[in-house]
C-alpha cells in the first residue's frame, strides 16, 4: 500500500487501541505502516522499564536547610503576634479582676451610670480614677510587664535578637 493511501498514524493508533478491523487489516497489508506500529510497541516496552533515579542522598538535607531559610507566611505571623498580644491582655484582665474584689462591680456600675444619666464619658473617667485610686502602681507595673512580654515575644517571631542571646 502506498503511503498515499494510509491513515494518519494518531487515527490508526486510535482504532488498534479500540479494535476495529480496519485498523487491523491496514496493518497487515501495509509494512510500512506495521513497521512503525512495531517501533511504537518496543518504544513503549522500553520506557515502561526505566526507572526514575532515585534522590541524592542529601536530599532531605538540601530541601530542609532551603525550608529554614524561606520567610513564614506574613499572615501566619500576624496570627501568632495577635494571639501573644491577646493571651498577655488576658493575663492582664484576669490578674486584676482577681486580685481586687470590688474591680468585679465597676463595669457595672459605670453601666449602670452611663446607661441611666446618660454621660458614659463621665462613667468611664470615674472608673478609670477609681481603678487607679485603688491599684495605680499595681497597674502599671502590670501594664509595663504585659507591654514587655508582647514585644519580646514579637521580636522572637520576628527573628531579631531577644536581648538574652544578644
Amino acid at each position: 500500500m502506498s503511503a498515499s493511501t494510509c491513515p494518519e498514524l494518531e487515527t490508526l493508533f486510535l482504532a488498534l487501541e479500540d479494535g476495529e478491523p480496519f485498523a487491523l487489516e491496514h496493518l497487515e497489508s501495509c509494512e510500512r505502516c506495521a513497521g512503525i506500529f512495531e517501533e511504537h510497541r518496543l518504544l513503549e516496552h522500553a520506557l515502561s522499564h526505566v526507572m526514575d533515579p532515585p534522590p541524592p542522598g542529601d536530599f532531605v538535607q538540601q530541601v530542609m536547610a532551603k525550608v529554614a531559610v524561606a520567610p513564614a507566611p506574613a499572615r501566619r505571623e500576624l496570627a501568632v503576634a495577635a494571639g501573644i498580644l491577646g493571651t498577655a491582655l488576658a493575663a492582664l484582665i484576669i490578674l486584676l479582676v482577681a486580685s481586687i474584689p470590688s474591680l468585679e462591680a465597676l463595669p457595672l456600675r459605670a453601666m449602670s451610670r452611663a446607661v441611666n444619666g446618660g454621660r458614659w464619658m463621665e462613667a468611664a473617667f470615674e472608673g478609670a480614677r477609681t481603678v487607679w485610686s485603688m491599684l495605680g502602681p499595681q497597674l502599671l507595673v502590670a501594664c509595663v510587664v504585659t507591654f514587655l512580654c508582647s514585644l519580646y515575644g514579637l521580636r522572637r517571631l520576628a527573628g531579631g535578637p531577644s536581648g538574652l542571646e544578644a
